[in-house]
């Protein structure tokens, strides 16, 4: 498990993976800007950025990135207030991707595990904390509502994020190969 922090720290020594890193970063804000509202709730593919930086870059590298994603976001979009409880929330989500991801094998199983710690702790937990502040309305009053999304999207969101992970993971394949970097 140390092995996994002190690998992912020294991703940051590398021009290539910073690049890689901020071209995450703005694919966060490409994706955070499309979103689609489905009666109350806005949805996104935003995430897919979130859990690329945690496969690629582990579990210190990817929250700092998702941070500076989550600032950047904001700045370029500024479509209600800033909350550094959501920004919390993007390195935390960043940090699980992480966490589970990094050097390991991409599975199906691992994408769920992530995506249901995430949708759990941090989105129904921690986010609606947030949006309670944000909102001026009570944690229970808005938790039915965000439980109901979370559990239904999180099968739906694990299998974008696996199958979407594996194109991009093979085409870094093919591009490392050919580069000889």
């Amino acid at each position: 498990m140390i092995k996994k922090f002190s690998s992912s720290l020294k991703e940051l020594k590398s021009i290539r993976n910073i690049a890689l890193c901020a071209l995450f970063v703005a694919l966060y804000v490409a994706l955070n800007g499309v979103s689609f509202i489905v009666g109350s709730y806005k949805l996104t593919v935003a995430y897919i950025a979130i859990a690329a930086l945690g496969l690629f870059f582990g579990p210190v590298t990817a929250p700092l990135a998702a941070g500076a994603a989550d600032f950047l976001g904001f700045l370029v979009r500024q479509d209600g207030p800033y909350h550094p409880g959501l920004m919390l929330s993007l390195m935390l989500t960043a940090f699980v991707f992480g966490l589970i991801l990094y050097k390991s094998p991409l599975t199906f199983w691992r994408a769920l595990l992530a995506r249901g710690i995430i949708n759990i702790f941090i989105n129904i937990g921690l986010n609606t904390l947030w949006m309670s502040n944000i909102l001026g309305k009570g944690y229970f009053v808005i938790l039915g509502d965000r439980t109901i999304k979370n559990l239904v999207l999180l099968i739906p969101e694990s299998i974008i994020i696996y199958t979407t992970l594996l194109l991009i993971k093979k085409a870094h394949e093919r591009l490392y190969r050919s580069t000889n970097l």
